[in-house]
């Protein structure tokens, strides 16, 4: 999810721009793109029948290195690996567990990290608690990389640049965070505001009838005083506010 209802909010405001990968790198000078890795994994795994751990592990680095890689041959590929998920996304996970029909053994990552390792493909794991697409915004703003592949659309909530999703073929949908920012007048602080009383995957509810469009509107209709009200009225403010701002 990421945020509850952002990427329909995005695309209603006309800021989801469908583009070519050569675009990427001419108009936006990407010339490196971080992936979040579990989300690929999870993709991988849930194309693949078969119970045989031995035959996913050996699909899995197939897919990245023949599909994944090729596709973005003209950038240089960093693949960021989760750690372990923040406390507050538990209930979030566990609902996952529930619905999913895929399992995802941990030997998964650890003979990936492997193979990357032994050929020298970049890759990051992100400190424990922080997630991927969060420790990407880090790496944006170290230049490390100008853009992240993910699927997660909190992705610019954490201070992303430039998110990339939905890849088909040379084509792919892009978001820009200034043009964001820009479009809808907000600061990074009320994009994360805005996201906390919709709900994000540190509160998944949010505020109760709170969609991101009321959220938007209430954040612009009111007093300073009156949105602090809201926002501390919602459990966990504080520390889900301070994960979305940790490398902003």
């Amino acid at each position: 999810m990421g945020v509850k209802g952002l990427t329909a909010f995005l695309k209603e405001k006309e800021l989801i721009y469908n583009i070519s990968l050569k675009d990427l790198k001419t108009k936006y000078n990407i010339k490196a793109i971080g992936i979040d890795f579990s989300l690929y994994l999870h993709k991988v795994c849930y194309r693949l029948d078969s119970d045989d751990k031995d035959n996913h592990k050996n699909n899995i680095i197939d897919y990245f290195k023949n599909q994944v890689n090729k596709t973005f041959k003209d950038f240089e590929i960093h693949y960021i690996f989760d750690s372990k998920s923040n406390e507050l996304k538990k209930e979030l996970i566990e609902q996952r567990k529930k619905n999913s029909k895929i399992s995802i053994c941990s030997e998964y990552f650890t003979d990936t990290i492997e193979y990357f390792k032994n050929n020298n493909i970049k890759y990051h794991i992100s400190p424990d608690g922080i997630e991927a697409e969060q420790y990407a915004a880090k790496l944006i703003k170290e230049n490390t990389i100008q853009a992240v592949l993910t699927e997660d659309i909190d992705s610019i909530v954490f201070g992303a640049e430039i998110l990339i999703k939905n890849n088909k073929g040379n084509k792919c949908n892009v978001i820009i965070l200034k043009d964001v920012l820009e479009k809808l007048d907000l600061t990074q602080n009320d994009l994360i505001n805005i996201s906390i009383m919709s709900g994000t995957d540190f509160n998944v509810k949010g505020i109760y009838n709170y969609g991101i469009n009321r959220a938007y509107k209430f954040l612009k209709n009111n007093s300073e005083e009156e949105i602090n009200k809201m926002l501390y009225s919602i459990k966990n403010y504080q520390h889900i506010y301070n994960l979305f701002n940790y490398y902003n």
